[in-house]
């Protein structure tokens, strides 16, 4: 269980409780569809995710955002990469479904 402190209207510290994320839960994401840029970035060029940002000129946390799946790139954004990366999108999706049948 997570432990947090917080103020109620008189400016009074207090402690609660977050449950802990089941297992069901996290898996609920995994429905998602989800790219897979940061295997694509190391196996057609051998990148990191910094030098994609940097190739891409924008900031680190964004490229880190996709690669990580808590947000995807917009359609303009993907076409870029796959020009960078000389991939087509469906390289960057298909690795993700290709890993995901692995792990299930």
């Amino acid at each position: 269980v997570w432990m947090f402190f917080y103020q109620d209207m008189e400016g009074i510290s207090k402690k609660g409780n977050l449950p802990i994320v089941q297992r069901e839960d996290r898996n609920m994401a995994n429905n998602a569809v989800k790219n897979s840029i940061k295997e694509v970035a190391m196996k057609t060029k051998g990148w990191s995710i910094y030098k994609l940002a940097q190739e891409l000129d924008l900031p680190q946390q964004t490229v880190y955002s996709w690669a990580w799946n808590k947000t995807q790139p917009n359609y303009k954004n993907l076409l870029r990469i796959c020009h960078l990366l000389e991939c087509s999108m469906e390289d960057i999706f298909e690795e993700a479904i290709r890993k995901k049948k692995f792990l299930h």
